[in-house]
């Protein structure tokens, strides 16, 4: 997701466009600029795209091998 997720950076045009699976934000908890956006985030779910946050997760990883996609996060829970 572009900037961080921030409030513009995702519009239910370019997602409907795009339509991803997984989105992936970059961002850190109670960051000054409040990103992720909740509008960002709302498009992005409207869109039905799985999102993974490194606020929550730390470092993402993304494997593809032709059969699947596999997300990792650094951080288990």
């Amino acid at each position: 997701v572009a900037h961080h997720g921030s409030k513009y950076s995702s519009s239910e045009k370019f997602l409907g466009t795009i339509s991803p699976k997984i989105s992936t934000i970059s961002c850190g908890k109670n960051n000054r600029f409040g990103h992720p956006g909740e509008e960002a985030v709302n498009n992005i779910k409207k869109n039905q795209s799985e999102i993974f946050y490194t606020m929550n997760q730390g470092m993402i990883t993304i494997k593809y091998n032709k059969k699947e996609i596999i997300v990792d996060g650094f951080l288990k829970k």
